[in-house]
């Protein structure tokens, strides 16, 4: 039951790669439970900036945050943004399986470059492309998503999807860091609310929209996905045109 749990839900699946056959699942996840456990002993350690509210805020200002447009459209896109990553963590090595006939270990090698293209873009937004404008980032974003959706769509070839994966991590690694830039210059006083607010929203659609998402495989085929993927770009593509309309 355990083993068909943690191969569902990826959990965490790049540590599972082709380990099964010497390390029992107990112990790769005992292994990121004392990794995680360190990283919280580093951070005690760590000393923070000052807080920029040192006497608290006022919980009524913070209904605010529900009668701006911008912050509610930059929270639904994180809701599709984290949805749109959760289900592609959750589901490809089922989808890979099942639709292309890959061997479970090289699904499991193919998602991990989806987080390798992720991780690669970022770095390179944070560096290289510093300069470009969030608005022209974003733009390019959807381009990188909506080719690897298609790669993944119409083909039949391992590494072809394997590049359609790669491409869908770099077209969604810029998401969070744009919107979240966005909303943290709006409310540069109340930056951690708003960003708790923006956060709790995407939280929900991880959630949600990946509890769907098994719903949808179960009754019409893990193919589905793909349609799914589709309709999760096109309403992101929507709500930054909304966005980028209202952003002075």
């Amino acid at each position: 039951m355990l083993n068909k749990y943690l191969r569902r839900f990826s959990v965490p699946q790049i540590l599972l790669l082709n380990n099964k056959k010497d390390f029992s699942f107990e112990q790769i996840l005992s292994s990121v439970g004392v990794l995680t456990f360190a990283i919280a002993v580093f951070f005690l350690f760590i000393q923070f900036p000052a807080s920029k509210k040192s006497q608290g805020f006022a919980l009524a200002k913070s209904s605010s945050f529900l009668k701006d447009e911008i912050i509610i459209f930059i929270a639904f896109y994180l809701f599709c943004q984290s949805s749109f990553e959760a289900i592609i963590n959750n589901w490809t090595t089922t989808y890979l399986t099942k639709q292309l006939s890959v061997t479970e270990s090289n699904a499991l090698y193919a998602l991990s470059l989806f987080v390798v293209g992720m991780a690669v873009m970022r770095l390179l937004s944070g560096s290289v492309l510093r300069t470009v404008s969030p608005k022209k980032i974003l733009i390019a974003s959807f381009v990188l998503i909506l080719a690897g959706i298609i790669f993944l769509k119409y083909t039949q070839a391992f590494y072809f999807a394997v590049a359609g994966l790669i491409l869908l991590g770099a077209g969604l690694a810029n998401g969070f860091p744009v919107m979240l830039g966005i909303t943290g210059g709006r409310y540069t006083e109340r930056s951690g609310t708003a960003f708790s607010f923006v956060l709790v929203v995407a939280l929900i659609g991880n959630m949600l929209v990946n509890y769907l998402m098994g719903i949808i495989a179960n009754r019409y085929g893990i193919h589905q996905l793909i349609n799914v993927a589709l309709i999760e770009l096109f309403v992101m593509i929507m709500l930054s045109v909304f966005i980028f309309k209202r952003v002075k």
